[in-house]
């Protein structure tokens, strides 16, 4: 588990990752099993969207996102048009999930990185957290509100069973600045939330980046059956 740092231009997170995909998969050449890994950074802000979602989801035209400093990109994982900046804690789990692109394996895969999210979530004391069926990510569903997304998901798996991508949860994003921007994941109506916002609710404090870090790689460990080593950089 490695922490890339803050402030990662999109592509230089993109770089990392792919270098870390050659890594695992020169292991698995030789080995029986390969260890995962599990990149956790923040990065500058930027809209990225995929192939099948196009950019149909995105509010601002790209003239005025330029203006205001934020990339647009189209990217290679699943899911729809989604927000990365500061006050997101992004990862990306780098995990053999099977010996070739298995759905099987991908949706248990799926479902285990967002239980983990949950678990952590629940850990530090965010009220009425959960999963809402068939949607993807961690959402906030507090009695006589709208329900309100805290972590978005979207995941890739490459012909090796490799995975790439992964989650962004929101800890001290600006949510008014994602809202102006995009359709958060695509879903018309979605209200976003963060961490901060969720704790302070209730006068809890909010963990520090270092603490979130760690409670995501031993959850993610735990619910992947993967044993946990901490490396920072």
């Amino acid at each position: 588990m490695r922490f890339v740092g803050h402030g990662v231009p999109y592509a230089q997170g993109m770089q990392c990752m792919q270098q870390t995909i050659r890594q695992v998969q020169q292991v698995m050449q030789k080995e029986q099993r390969a260890q995962g890994h599990l990149l956790l950074l923040q990065h500058k802000p930027v809209i990225t969207h995929t192939r099948s979602g196009g950019k149909k989801h995105i509010i601002l035209p790209a003239s005025q996102l330029a203006k205001a400093g934020i990339e647009l990109v189209q990217t290679d994982r699943g899911g729809d048009v989604m927000f990365h900046g500061p006050g997101q804690l992004i990862g990306y789990p780098i995990i053999p999930i099977s010996r070739g692109r298995n759905f099987v394996a991908i949706g248990r895969y799926l479902h285990a990185l967002q239980e983990a999210l949950l678990a952590v979530c629940k850990s530090v004391g965010v009220p009425h957290c959960t999963r809402i069926p068939g949607k993807t990510g961690i959402w906030v569903c507090s009695p006589g509100k709208p329900s309100a997304k805290l972590a978005a998901v979207g995941v890739g798996v490459n012909a090796q069973g490799i995975s790439r991508h992964g989650f962004a949860l929101n800890v001290s994003a600006d949510l008014q600045l994602i809202e102006r921007c995009i359709v958060p994941c695509g879903l018309a109506g979605t209200t976003l939330t963060n961490l901060h916002d969720q704790l302070q609710h209730i006068n809890k404090p909010l963990p520090s980046l270092s603490q979130l870090c760690k409670k995501i790689a031993s959850s993610i460990g735990k619910h992947l059956d993967l044993d946990v080593h901490w490396s920072a950089s």
